[in-house]
């Protein structure tokens, strides 16, 4: 593995660990704005961090197969 895919990695961890927060603070009482807002920053972080990780592994399983 080179050092842009764990790089890549990391960044997916730390942008899902994030997103995932995010959304768990959904759970205590919030304005409408504020939920709005924590609804929309979890997801797309979350989903940020989904489509990283598949790029790293894919860009990884290439370099493999090569």
């Amino acid at each position: 593995m080179t050092w842009s895919i764990a790089i890549m990695y990391a960044v997916a961890a730390l942008s899902g660990g994030i997103g995932v927060g995010l959304l768990l603070r959904l759970r205590t009482p919030l304005s409408e704005a504020k939920r709005y807002v924590f609804r929309m920053s979890g997801v797309m972080a979350t989903a940020a961090a989904i489509m990283l990780g598949a790029s790293a592994t894919a860009l990884w399983r290439w370099t493999v197969a090569s």
